[in-house]
């Protein structure tokens, strides 16, 4: 019987020498977390393999490449994409927005999300590159009125978007960038100033010229990064219209409630209509546990959902340097450390190696399922080659003095090399793991483990046990 925090230690190569848990099969963390670069670009690349960041998220803005008719700036697009290419992490590139030159002239009016809105445009500036613009949404039913003067117009011919779009396709897609997903703009779903023209409209002038321009050069089209002003349901019945969906390989969204998953999964997904679901960007917000629960949750929900291809579940953290509190790594303070973001998101792609299957041969005390919402508690096992990692999302009510956790992982007594205890960010806590019989049971104590923020009032903490074993 054991009574400390850790079984007897076995040496690396023991380890190693073990028949594994699981059969190399399963998918890899790698391949479900990425990040959007900063302006700063792919400056610590040994910070991104740290992470376990597999995918980069980067932008070609129209505006940027083709400033003027017949004028076009590829070298500080072609130095960020090929400074991933170099470091062998795979982009996905926006394609998006609309240069003043080719935008619509004079005044317009349309309605989407609640408002009427009114367009003025007008003239160019006096070396062409810019235009004056303002718009007024009325609210059709109740709210305020919205103003604004900077917006990306709708285009005067679809014709100039779709040779943008393959220029940049046919050049990226190429060696030595190699890209092979294409996101068709970002966030068109926002209010002004992100998209000028009904969602409708956006489908038609804008989606399906370019997803058939991404599907001629043999890319996949992601579906423009719906933001969170509407929910999954909306997403998935505009994808219904005009049947946009088979022009869509990957369903993509941003800061939605993991639920959003399992809606578009259910939806265009499950029966093959379209291959997958991303969330090219998640976080933005100072929540110090948010990352942790919500990629535990997603990571096990992908695994239990056919997570058979590299490139079926995905999560892209908004930003990999930015604000302390917000990003992965901070810009403010030289070397760029990791922040508690970072130092979250490392702890997972330390313990989750090799190839991961879902697992749930465990029992718990207080009694956690299984469940995708982030305000709620919840219980995740994984299996990787060498280990089984079990994370718990213990809500504010189970911590507190005298109260203890429980976990009793079945059958694993006599095949259990090490059993860890972590916090989030992989500092041991204290434990009492001990043989029931074939079982092992691994005691918490919970007097001095704090709650944080889930998601807006919900707190709570997550608790990891990670045990080595020599295979199940």
């Amino acid at each position: 019987m054991v009574t400390a925090l850790y079984l007897a230690v076995v040496a690396a190569a023991s380890i190693l020498a073990t028949a594994p848990i699981a059969a190399q099969s399963g998918g890899l963390f790698s391949d479900f977390s990425g990040a959007n670069l900063s302006p700063a670009r792919l400056s610590r690349p040994d910070l991104w393999r740290q992470l376990g960041l597999g995918m980069a998220r980067i932008d070609a803005s129209w505006p940027a490449v083709q400033p003027g008719p017949g004028e076009w700036k590829w070298d500080d697009l072609d130095a960020r994409v090929l400074e991933c290419a170099n470091a062998g992490v795979p982009v996905v590139l926006m394609v998006g927005y609309t240069p003043a030159w080719t935008a619509v002239d004079g005044d317009y009016a349309f309605e989407e999300a609640g408002h009427r809105w009114q367009v003025s445009v007008g003239p160019f500036d006096a070396v062409g590159n810019s235009r004056s613009v303002r718009f007024r949404g009325l609210p059709l039913a109740g709210g305020e009125a919205l103003e604004g003067s900077e917006a990306n117009l709708r285009f005067r011919k679809v014709s100039d978007w779709t040779r943008f779009v393959d220029l940049t396709v046919r050049r990226y897609s190429a060696p030595p960038f190699n890209v092979r997903y294409y996101q068709i703009w970002n966030e068109f779903n926002w209010p002004p100033p992100w998209y000028m023209g009904t969602w409708r409209d956006f489908i038609d002038r804008v989606h399906l010229p370019a997803a058939r321009v991404i599907r001629s050069h043999g890319g996949k089209v992601v579906f423009g990064g719906w933001a969170c002003t509407a929910g999954p349901q909306e997403l998935c019945d505009l994808l219904e219209y005009n049947d946009a969906w088979r022009m869509t390989d990957i369903i993509d969204f941003h800061y939605q409630t993991n639920a959003a998953f399992e809606v578009c999964y259910e939806r265009f997904v499950k029966s093959g209509k379209c291959h997958g679901v991303w969330q090219t960007e998640v976080g933005w917000t100072n929540w110090k546990e948010y990352l942790i629960n919500t990629y535990c949750r997603v990571f096990y929900w992908a695994l239990k959902h056919g997570y058979d291809t590299e490139d079926r579940f995905r999560m892209f953290w908004f930003h990999f340097v930015g604000p302390p509190d917000l990003a992965l790594t901070d810009q403010f303070t030289s070397g760029q450390p990791l922040t508690d973001h970072g130092r979250c998101l490392r702890t997972l792609a330390n313990i989750l190696t090799g190839p991961v299957r879902a697992w749930r041969d465990f029992t718990t005390d207080p009694a956690l399922d299984f469940t995708l919402t982030e305000e709620q508690p919840s219980a995740e096992g994984f299996a990787t080659p060498h280990s089984v990692v079990v994370a718990a999302h213990l809500s504010a009510e189970m911590l507190g003095r005298g109260k203890v956790f429980t976990l009793r992982l079945r059958g694993l007594a006599s095949l259990t090399l090490e059993v860890s205890v972590l916090d989030r960010y992989g500092e041991p806590l204290s434990a009492r793991v001990e043989d029931a019989g074939k079982d092992l049971v691994v005691s918490i104590p919970l007097d001095d483990l704090m709650a944080e923020t889930w998601r807006f009032e919900a707190k709570g903490t997550t608790v990891l046990v990670r045990a080595l074993v020599r295979r199940l």
